[in-house]
């Protein structure tokens, strides 16, 4: 059973990852990929969007 079926905030896990068209965020739940973006105005303003997109969620950074 998830977080989100238990009624729990959901658990957000994301990375900064390198692509051909810039550097991306993914972020992604145990039901797969929820947000995936491009860095714009660095990584801190990229991920406060992200976040705001989700307030209940809980974020955690996955090593890369």
């Amino acid at each position: 059973m998830s977080r989100e079926t238990r009624g729990e905030a959901p658990l957000i896990r994301y990375g900064f990852h390198h692509t051909p068209y810039g550097e991306g965020v993914i972020a992604t739940t145990a039901h797969g990929i929820c947000r995936l973006t491009f860095v714009e105005g660095g990584r801190r303003a990229t991920l406060a969007r992200v976040k705001a997109e989700f307030p209940e969620a809980t974020f955690v950074r996955r090593s890369s």
